[in-house]
């Protein structure tokens, strides 16, 4: 059984299947699990609070040797005003050690996110039903549930996020510039068809758009920084009905594309379906938790279960797939649109169960890293699958230079939702800081875990950043 606060040993040369991207021309192979590190869930930021949360999204920027890590709304479900920020950590990995602890991580800063008035996000639930501009408090800031972060050739960053769901663009110093508003079919809207209005909180579930908190959760660009890819975690609820009731089985989840060459007119550009895996006895779908762009149409896409620590069931997926938008089918492009409506609309054909219309074509993917190969987590000291974290979230590309040209380094990370019994939090309330045991003493607290995994990328394409090449 895995004892926490242990290290955790390293692997070099674990060979896991290699199996072809089926639409690529060059294969992408995992080469193995080679590293891992743990990060304690009472450890502290730069701003004396607790450093939860912190791989809902994660990003690498070789330039400065930073890795990003993007914490979502905070502890408690969107109960505490907490405020959303991200971490910087500077990141070392040693391959030549082959049964130790090869990975470090030490937060170098931490930033709050800012609004584009230079007030604070918060993470609490977006709870003003009367204000359809953007995700808010009542009567106070404006909301964020941030999941997905991406580094832009510019300098900016583009986070994504579950309220709206929206993607933001944030300066370099992370105060926000604008907000890019999904088409009106992923907004969620509550009521019937006809008044119906949008309505932002997590705490009910809409009548159409995205699901409550699952909206955005991955993010990211083509190579050259000007397509944006925004993907929901599960499908809308329009895609998820059956017979009026929500169809846990339905796997439709959709995928959108805006060209962003000018930064201030996103152009919506496309709209596709990526289905989801089935869970054991194919009842429930799995969710997407990360997007990695590898270039202009093949994405690494990572689903998950919501089994694993803390829940007390043996985690069943955790998955991370090479997927081609080459042969899928663009639902923009189809006249009318019909699949691309709200709830209830005459003309709309919603995307429901576990198949398509033979008119679509969804995007192709095949498996990459089985994040739950049994040999290799023993290895790494992990048996019982219940004792496995249930969110692995965060995906990022490092180059290392003992690799081979072709060869790098795949970050997996957890997002340990805050589970820990000493949690310590400021807030607008409370600014000298507030106490929130977010789980009991009978739960299982949750580290942040860190897998590297050594991958073969041929048709990889580095984001592209002044004076500098495309890739290695």
């Amino acid at each position: 059984m895995k004892k926490w606060g242990g290290l955790l040993p390293i692997f070099l040369g674990v060979w896991c299947a290699v199996i072809p991207a089926s639409t690529r021309a060059a294969a992408a192979k995992n080469l193995g699990l080679v590293g891992t590190t743990e990060v304690l869930p009472d450890a502290v930021d730069k701003n004396g609070e607790t450093m939860g949360g912190f791989f809902s999204g994660m990003c690498w920027d070789p330039a400065s040797q930073t890795l990003y890590g993007l914490a979502d709304r905070g502890p408690s479900n969107g109960e505490v005003d907490y405020r959303p920020r991200v971490q910087l950590f500077q990141l070392t990995i040693d391959l030549s050690k082959t049964n130790l602890h090869n990975i470090a991580l030490t937060n170098t800063a931490t930033v709050l996110l800012r609004d584009d008035a230079g007030e604070f996000f918060s993470g609490a639930d977006a709870n003003d039903i009367a204000w359809t501009n953007f995700p808010r408090v009542a009567n106070g800031p404006r909301s964020l549930d941030a999941e997905g972060i991406v580094h832009a050739p510019d300098g900016t960053f583009y986070i994504s996020e579950e309220y709206g769901p929206f993607v933001y663009q944030f300066g370099p110093d992370f105060k926000m510039l604008r907000a890019i508003v999904p088409p009106a079919h992923i907004l969620p809207k509550s009521g019937a068809a006809a008044e119906r209005k949008i309505n932002y909180t997590a705490t009910r579930q809409p009548d159409s758009g995205r699901e409550k908190n699952h909206g955005f959760e991955g993010v990211g660009l083509s190579p050259d920084g000007t397509t944006l890819f925004a993907l929901l975690q599960s499908p809308c609820v329009q895609d998820g009905l059956r017979d009026g009731k929500r169809d846990k089985a339905s796997r439709n989840t959709r995928l959108l594309t805006w060209d962003i060459r000018a930064p201030a007119e996103p152009k919506l550009t496309g709209e596709y379906i990526y289905q989801l895996d089935l869970l054991e006895g194919a009842k429930r779908a799995a969710s997407q938790s990360e997007i990695l762009v590898i270039n202009p149409d093949t994405l690494l896409v990572l689903e998950r279960d919501d089994r694993g620590l803390g829940t007390g069931k043996e985690k069943q997926i955790c998955r991370i797939y090479c997927a081609s938008l080459k042969r899928a089918t663009n639902l923009q492009l189809i006249p009318g649109r019909p699949y691309s409506r709200e709830a209830g609309d005459p003309k709309g054909i919603p995307l429901t169960g576990t198949r398509l219309p033979p008119d679509i074509t969804p995007i192709s993917k095949t498996l990459f890293v089985d994040i739950l190969n049994r040999e290799e987590l023993a290895k790494a000291g992990y048996t019982d699958l219940r004792l496995f974290p249930e969110k692995w979230e965060g995906l990022s590309i490092v180059e290392h230079p003992s690799l081979p040209p072709h060869q790098y380094l795949l970050l997996v990370g957890v997002d340990n939702d805050f589970k820990t019994r000493h949690g310590f939090f400021k807030t607008t309330t409370h600014e000298d800081g507030i106490r929130i045991p977010v789980v009991a003493s009978v739960e299982e607290e949750v580290p942040t875990l860190v897998f590297a995994y050594r991958v073969e990328l041929p048709d990889y394409e580095a984001q592209r950043r002044p004076n500098s090449t495309a890739s290695r």
